[in-house]
């Protein structure tokens, strides 16, 4: 089994700058940025293969592995 860890931020501005919700496509008032890594063997973490979004932070936080 694969682990994941996410770090999520809110970017302290609307779709007006990011864009629609990159899960929903509906427009965000507060635009959260969430990065995936995930871990390899001999417990390192790594970005590759892995997702980062910007949207809603509950649509975000539904968007997780």
């Amino acid at each position: 089994m694969t682990n994941y860890r996410y770090k999520i931020s809110q970017m302290h501005a609307s779709s007006d700058k990011y864009g629609a919700c990159e899960v929903c496509g509906k427009s965000v008032t507060d635009v959260y940025y969430q990065s995936e890594a995930r871990q390899m063997a001999g417990g390192r973490w790594t970005h590759l293969g892995c997702k980062a979004l910007f949207g809603h932070s509950k649509c975000l936080e539904g968007a997780r592995r």
